[in-house]
């Protein structure tokens, strides 16, 4: 392959390993007293410093996205690329570019018009070839290595004890930032990458599996600690986080928003009736109903054992009632085989529009002013909506 030299592993200290002249070592006094190029020795220098740095900084990065954020500005500083990407790996067998970084010239654009920059691979690959080391782009376009499939110059996989958790793709030099990357002059059309290249893209890949996979891990069991399991709906907490979220923005943009929360009637009789199993299965009916008549914009909570609560946002109070009343509609035409008994519910709504600080304050008075409109709705017989 084009660029390629004969002798993989360089002189010196790379990889941790320093090579000692010794007595009659024949060969081995002869590579040590061999001279570094200084481009070299520079390249392996920052290479060597860049490693460091992202070992000692993934072991405080915590979710996914945040590991490949660093693991592509790592790449992107070590070899000023016009691109490189994180390919992750699919249920389904396929690779998706989940995380792209463009060339600082193509930043200021890519932020502006959320163009990504040209890159040649698909978005999303099979990869049906898929061998444990990582590649050069073949010279021929009948050499099917995964860095032509990704169009990128080089690609490497990223793996965990035996799975593949994806890929990581770097494309071509940019020649006109070549020079900082390779610690020289850089030829006209940039520098091609070499076994050097190589190598430090694959000790970054050996580094990042384990990290990955123990973030995908976390934020696996950060969902599941989201979620309540009998409804599928985010729980208490999960409520309590995306309500502060939403408020926040609403203070910064000026946008009103508006909680609506939603009760069966009657329903300490009702769980008198049917028992734990009969309300978790009608509740799933009544979530799935409530969420059918909300925006996708607008998320769902379950936030008690009968109530659930709706985040609507950049709504006044005026339509948020007009949701209000199709959630009660919904509901009460609902009839659920698990109790095969009507159901009616009482809906208590409260708005909120402008600057409130302090934020704590203005999320408990929000939250306080539905409940007040849902108790009242209780007391007036239930089956109804208000606003306070």
């Amino acid at each position: 392959m084009t660029g390629r030299h004969d002798d993989p592993t360089p002189p010196g200290t790379f990889e941790g390993v320093e090579r000692r002249a010794t007595p009659g070592g024949g060969s081995a006094a002869a590579a040590a007293a061999a001279p570094v190029e200084p481009a070299l020795a520079r390249r392996h220098a920052r290479q060597l410093a860049l490693l460091r740095a992202v070992s000692t900084r993934l072991t405080h990065t915590a979710s996914p996205a945040e590991v490949a954020e660093l693991l592509l500005d790592t790449l992107a500083a070590a070899y000023a690329a016009t691109w490189v990407a994180l390919y992750r790996a699919n249920p389904d067998g396929t690779f998706s570019r989940r995380t792209l970084r463009p060339a600082p010239d193509d930043l200021a654009a890519f932020e502006r018009d959320g163009a990504p920059p040209q890159v040649a691979g698909p978005a999303v690959t099979r990869l049906h070839y898929a061998p444990d080391a990582p590649l050069l782009a073949g010279p021929s376009l009948d050499d099917p290595d995964p860095a032509r499939l990704l169009g990128a110059a080089m690609a490497v996989p990223v793996d965990d004890q035996g799975s593949r958790l994806g890929w990581l793709a770097v494309g071509p030099r940019d020649a006109s930032r070549d020079a900082g990357a390779v610690g020289g002059a850089a030829p006209a059309g940039g520098t091609p990458y070499d076994e050097v290249d190589l190598r430090f893209l694959g000790l970054v890949a050996h580094f990042a599996g384990p990290r990955i996979a123990y973030a995908d891990l976390a934020a696996a069991y950060r969902h599941a600690s989201l979620i309540d399991a009998p409804t599928g709906l985010g729980n208490r907490r999960a409520f309590e986080e995306r309500f502060e979220e939403e408020l926040s923005r609403s203070n910064r943009t000026g946008q009103p928003m508006a909680l609506v929360l939603c009760e069966l009637d009657r329903a300490s009789a009702f769980v008198a009736r049917h028992g734990a199993t009969g309300r978790d299965e009608t509740l799933r009916a009544v979530a799935e109903s409530v969420s059918q008549s909300v925006r996708r914009s607008d998320t769902v909570f379950r936030h008690g054992d009968t109530r659930i609560a709706v985040i609507i946002t950049n709504t006044d109070a005026s339509g948020a009632r007009i949701a209000g009343e199709r959630m009660r509609s919904s509901v009460a035409a609902l009839l659920p085989p698990a109790v095969a008994e009507s159901l009616t519910c009482s809906i208590g709504i409260a708005a909120l529009k402008g600057v409130h600080k302090p934020l704590s304050l203005a999320t408990l008075a929000l939250y306080n002013k539905a409940d007040e409109a849902l108790h009242r709705a209780t007391r007036d017989g239930g089956n109804r909506c208000v606003v306070r």
